[in-house]
């Protein structure tokens, strides 16, 4: 297995690793297509795949935290409880991205762009702060243009790797079956979306309840000790 950091805090004792590929190539969000019922637990859906795909991880401490998202409108919270990892958040996304942090969006999963309709205006490139003089969402020189357009040529390869058709989008190495991996954070705004890294090199949003699509990226954390 091949993990990557990110957003290490120096001070901080552990780091997060997210693995280089899915353990699971594709599966629902929730089937009930709600975004307030969160990622479900039910059987082969997001949280259950994600718990039996690294139940059987050894030197993985088992979690006690939990993950709570609102807006104001969407409330719900995952308790990962006896999980060895969890999944990435969008916010944790467009922080790697710096998306997070530049004038011209400063992106949040809580800030509605549009109404409940247009949910698809806040999605972003991974690479979108190549150019210095973007404007906000634009797809001549903004966050919505696609600057990487070669096997290798993104930035952020590492978080798209093992994705369909993803080397026309900057990865290094691309796996057919499945087109992303699902964020445990909803699209404030609409009832029915999640955030998900997509295989074009982007964070992107989603029907919750397509169970064919999107998989399971696992996230841990380890104590900075562990590693060599």
């Amino acid at each position: 297995m091949k993990w990557y950091a990110f957003n290490d805090v120096k001070t901080s004792q552990t780091v997060n690793l997210i693995l280089d590929h899915n353990t699971t190539a594709s599966v629902a969000w929730n089937s009930s297509g709600n975004i307030n019922d969160g990622p479900s637990l039910n059987a082969n859906e997001l949280l259950d795949k994600l718990k039996s795909d690294t139940d059987t991880w050894t030197g993985v401490p088992v979690r006690t935290d939990s993950y709570t998202y609102t807006d104001g409108t969407i409330s719900y919270t995952i308790d990962y409880t006896n999980y060895r990892a969890r999944l990435i958040t969008a916010d944790e996304i467009a922080d790697i991205t710096n998306a997070s942090s530049d004038e011209t969006i400063i992106w949040s999963s809580i800030k509605q762009y549009g109404t409940s309709i247009d949910t698809q205006s806040s999605w972003f490139y991974l690479d979108g702060k190549k150019n210095n003089d973007k404007t906000s969402y634009n797809s001549t020189n903004g966050w919505q243009k696609q600057y990487a357009t070669t096997t290798g040529a993104s930035d952020y390869a590492w978080l798209f790797d093992y994705t369909n058709n993803c080397t026309n989008y900057g990865c290094n190495t691309l796996d057919n079956s499945t087109n992303g991996y699902w964020t445990s954070t909803a699209v404030s705004g609409s009832s029915t979306f999640a955030w998900f890294v997509y295989s074009y090199g982007r964070l992107q949003n989603f029907f919750v309840n397509f169970d064919n699509y999107n998989g399971v990226r696992p996230v841990i954390t380890v104590l900075k000790s562990m590693l060599k």
